[in-house]
């Protein structure tokens, strides 16, 4: 008796190798997903990090001598910039997750009017979802949209939403962020202004 070997059909291999893409296609597609979850939740932490740092600095003196000004240098000296942002290669110093600038900036101006008791702290280069999701963060983080730490959520030194005036509803965010999407407006930053003393 002769048993017959047959090996595997093109078709065969074909459909073998096509699952074995989809599979390799999600997974990536997850890792990705992943990926950016913890940029943005890391974010998130380096930001109000970072303004505890701010206000515990600056707890008795409760406004900024001059508007927008960088201090950047001062908050590196005192060791209040998570140490994962701070890069010397960099030109303020610091470098967040997409590798834009991380800046922070004493007193704002906003309406005209200039605000000595609120300061920015400014991310470039982050990619809409991020934005959405960092301002979601600290506001899920605060318990309510009233007691969030963040005043406005600005674009370039534009308002784009005022916390103080308006709902932190999913929509007024997403427009807000939206204005900071360089895709959509041509604009770098993302500003989350927040007050010294709440």
């Amino acid at each position: 008796m002769t048993r017959s070997h047959r090996g595997f059909t093109l078709t065969e291999l074909a459909l073998v190798l096509g699952v074995i893409g989809l599979i390799l296609s999600a997974a990536w597609t997850a890792a990705g997903y992943v990926s950016e979850s913890r940029k943005i939740s890391r974010a998130t932490q380096q930001i109000l990090e970072t303004s505890n740092n701010v206000k515990n600095l600056y707890a008795m003196r409760p406004v900024f001598k001059n508007a927008n000004t960088l201090i950047n240098s001062m908050l590196i000296a005192a060791n209040a910039i998570p140490t994962d942002l701070l890069s010397p290669t960099a030109t303020n110093g610091t470098n967040n997750a997409w590798n834009g600038d991380f800046r922070v900036y004493g007193a704002t101006t906003f309406e005209g009017a200039s605000r000595p008791n609120v300061f920015r702290i400014s991310y470039y280069n982050i990619p809409l979802d991020a934005c959405i999701g960092i301002a979601n963060a600290i506001i899920t983080n605060s318990g309510t949209a009233a007691a969030s730490p963040i005043q406005f959520v600005t674009a370039c030194g534009v308002n784009t939403l005022d916390l103080t005036a308006n709902a932190a509803t999913t929509a007024n965010i997403t427009t807000a962020c939206q204005a900071t999407d360089l895709a959509l407006s041509g604009c770098t930053s993302t500003e989350f202004n927040f007050k010294l003393t709440q």
